[in-house]
């Protein structure tokens, strides 16, 4: 350790530990309250007064559960909890001004085989009524270094996103330094609890295990200034080179003032690589025990900026063995559901930039004209069927395979879509290229059941 190091570093003091400690912890207990009321506002519960048409009362029915169907136009599935004498909840349902249209006068039939006694009875809908208020997410944790909670899975692509946009808000300035990964575990509302937290707690150790490790961004072009906000474009690699290695590019949008609009030079600092000593004359630069340093301003085009990234990862179980799979190979890496390429885990910013845009933009957008779920999935079988005929590498580019195949994959989009703009057939090519496009078609159609609008 040289003099600058002498001089630079010091031991956190307790009370420095102390508020970091309260500040992390402070930002995921936001996070708790700011999920239940402005994404997820109170609703209430869809209550019933029934009356038996055969069979038992529910007065002699075992707390619980019952499976049972709607006889309607058309018959839905539906499942009762027992509340008191001959009044139930509907699980999943919400009371709503159309709900005595809906419910009143209709019969119910239990299907449950569970209880032969009750299995076949029909009852008769008196009325609906509104049960109590609820917030669908559950927080099961809220720690300085740890957040989980249970939220719709039809929301948690929307609210890990802004999880995260809120953390570059509040600590955007440390971006690189503080490591900052979300994991989404999907799974049925019958898969047993302990699977669930099993799963979210090996995310969270694959997590730990890339928090440890260093990554070198190399910044594309000059910082450009957005309002306060300071930009950078950056390329990166992910796995390990000649065996697992996928290319990445991501922005960042980064705050770099103070609340007077002036630049802060205490805070927003790159760590660099700075072996060959091109930096030493740059304004900003001095050299700490994490390493050299340089404020935002500074960075240039081809500068490389040593970062501890910040990672995204998904996982739907469909079995209880399906948690299994959430483990980190040697290279850091993990297989696809969909092929045998290792694209997860993700970066964090892709989801925004990527995954997010794949989906809202290019094919619910409408980029992709004449764009079909029937056609899409056609796509999907061609392009995967000729990948693994192939034996297609997709860390060596070199290989003649390899090459063979993005011709493929670039014709079939040049011959389906010949009106996409140049932008989005780039950012459809990358995300082909390193897997993350059929990642989005399982996340979205396969996971979350979501279908192109054609209208």
């Amino acid at each position: 350790m040289d003099i600058y190091n002498l001089v630079n570093t010091k031991t956190p003091t307790p009370s420095t530990l102390l508020d970091v400690w309260n500040t992390t912890l402070m930002f995921f207990e936001d996070k708790s309250k700011s999920i239940s009321k402005d994404l997820l506002p109170e609703n209430k519960r869809l209550r019933l007064i029934v009356k038996p048409v055969n069979g038992d009362s529910l007065h002699n029915w075992v707390k619980g559960n019952l499976e049972a169907e709607l006889l309607a136009t058309v018959t839905k599935k539906i499942e009762l909890l027992y509340i008191e004498k001959n009044i139930v909840e509907i699980v999943g349902e919400i009371f709503s001004s159309s709900s005595e249209s809906e419910w009143q006068g209709k019969q119910i039939k239990i299907t449950d085989s569970d209880y032969q006694g009750f299995k076949n009875n029909l009852f008769m809908i008196v009325k609906p009524l509104a049960g109590d208020l609820f917030v669908p997410c559950r927080t099961i944790t809220a720690t300085p270094n740890l957040f989980m909670a249970i939220v719709p899975a039809d929301r948690a692509i929307e609210i890990t996103d802004l999880i995260y946009q809120n953390y570059i808000e509040h600590f955007g300035k440390v971006m690189g330094r503080l490591p900052f990964s979300i994991g989404n575990i999907f799974f049925g509302r019958k898969m047993p609890m302990f699977v669930v937290l099993d799963a979210g707690k090996r995310m969270v150790d694959n997590f730990d295990d890339l928090g440890k490790e260093v990554l070198p961004f190399t910044v594309l072009k000059d910082k450009e200034g957005i309002a306060s906000d300071a930009k950078f474009d950056l390329k990166c690699t992910v796995g390990k080179i000649g065996r697992s290695e996928v290319d990445k590019t991501v922005s960042w949008l980064l705050p770099s003032k103070l609340g007077n609009c002036e630049d802060d030079f205490h805070h927003p600092y790159f760590i660099v690589d700075n072996k060959k000593g091109l930096l030493d004359k740059r304004k900003t630069f001095f050299k700490t025990g994490a390493g050299d340093v340089v404020h935002f301003s500074d960075i240039k085009a081809g500068d490389q900026i040593m970062v501890y990234p910040n990672y995204y990862d998904f996982e739907f179980l469909d079995s209880n063995t399906r948690r299994y799979d959430i483990w980190l190979d040697a290279d850091k890496r993990r297989k696809s559901n969909v092929a045998d390429f290792k694209s997860k885990p993700f970066l964090l910013d892709e989801l925004g930039q990527k995954i997010m845009c794949l989906w809202a933009e290019l094919l619910q957008g409408q980029q992709l004209k004449g764009i079909t779920d029937t056609k899409l999935r056609n796509l999907q079988s061609l392009w995967l069927t000729k990948y693994q005929e192939w034996e297609v590498d997709i860390s060596n580019k070199s290989s003649v395979n390899y090459n063979r195949w993005i011709d493929l994959v670039l014709s079939s989009i040049q011959k389906e879509f010949k009106k996409i703009d140049d932008g989005h057939c780039a950012l459809l090519q990358e995300t082909i290229e390193n897997g993350l496009f059929f990642d989005t078609l399982e996340l979205y159609l396969g996971i979350l059941k979501e279908r192109i609008d054609t209208k």
